[in-house]
């Protein structure tokens, strides 16, 4: 996060690794610091971003935060590549008891090709100026403005089943055309949710609000994950029949852009853009690549309490 402030508050001749240096001394040994070939924009009107500066060790440092905070990372879900086919047993080979010198049953596997394209959301935090100096706390600011937002809208994406996917744009949540069960307490929900998964099941992981996981007595065979992704609902699905890709991501940072200050922008004739020079604002861009599939059937079931 100080050096992301350094990326932004560059200008003119002054190197962000410079500038880091200068003024955050005791934080990191000069060598670790390493400046990235410059990268042309887009367009000949794409202003310059600060963020082109970032050493690799620094850069990859705060995309790996942002990686373990999501309940992906925590409920130890298996990681795959993206675009890579990666075979998974739709069904089960069958065996049974043989008398001597019966015949024995030939047992048949059916596979089929699980393949993650690369899904990507994004976002862009603006702060003002004197925050993102860093002074009064403004560091530990500028990491919940970076990673909370961005964890809480994956995890939702994740989880939440009114999520539907969308060709060529984002995957369906997990839970996104299941019927709920439901329950009285959390303990019954659990119970419920463990029972309709599917036989075979070694992995079982609960996904559950932090207020609810708080509730929980012990469970010393599950995967309990609290997040905020989760909302009302207890999730429960086979970790074993679920796979995700997540190759980080990229930060940018501009003082000098024009940006639509809109949660949901438009573009148009009529859009009102505002300049983070003249506002005296910082804009940072953080793009996420990640998606998931579900590679079996009845490996996620969800209820609500009643």
């Amino acid at each position: 996060m100080r050096f992301l402030s350094c990326a932004s508050d560059a200008s003119g001749g002054t190197k962000a690794a410079d500038l880091f240096l200068q003024r955050f001394p005791r934080s990191l040994s000069a060598p670790m610091l390493r400046e990235k070939a410059a990268v042309p924009p887009g367009t000949t009107t794409a202003p310059d971003w600060g963020g082109r500066l970032l050493p690799p060790a620094l850069f990859d440092a705060l995309m790996q935060t942002l990686q373990r905070q999501s309940a992906l990372a925590r409920a130890g879900l298996l990681r795959v590549p993206f675009n890579v086919p990666i075979p998974t047993m739709s069904a089960a080979p069958s065996f049974a008891w043989v008398p001597e010198s019966g015949l024995k049953p030939v047992a048949r596997q059916t596979f089929n090709d699980a393949k993650l394209s690369s899904a990507k959301f994004a976002g862009i935090v603006v702060l003002s100026e004197e925050l993102v100096r860093l002074t009064s706390g403004g560091e530990g600011v500028m990491s919940a403005a970076l990673t909370n937002a961005a964890t809480e809208f994956l995890d939702t994406q994740f989880l939440d089943p009114t999520v539907a996917a969308v060709a060529g744009k984002n995957p369906a949540s997990i839970t996104n055309g299941l019927t709920p069960l439901t329950a009285a307490t959390i303990p019954e929900a659990i119970s419920k949710v463990l029972a309709a998964l599917r036989p075979g099941t070694t992995k079982p992981v609960i996904f559950l609000s932090p207020a609810a996981a708080g509730l929980l007595p012990a469970y010393p065979s599950l995967t309990v994950v609290p997040t905020i992704g989760a909302k009302a609902n207890i999730i429960g699905v086979d970790g074993g029949s679920i796979v995700y890709a997540d190759s980080g991501g990229e930060i940018d940072v501009s003082k000098q852009a024009d940006v639509i200050l809109d949660s949901a922008p438009v573009a148009g004739a009529s859009t009102v853009v505002s300049s983070l020079w003249q506002l005296n604002l910082r804009g940072f861009r953080v793009d996420r690549f990640v998606n998931w599939n579900v590679t079996a059937a009845n490996a996620v079931a969800y209820a609500t309490l009643s």
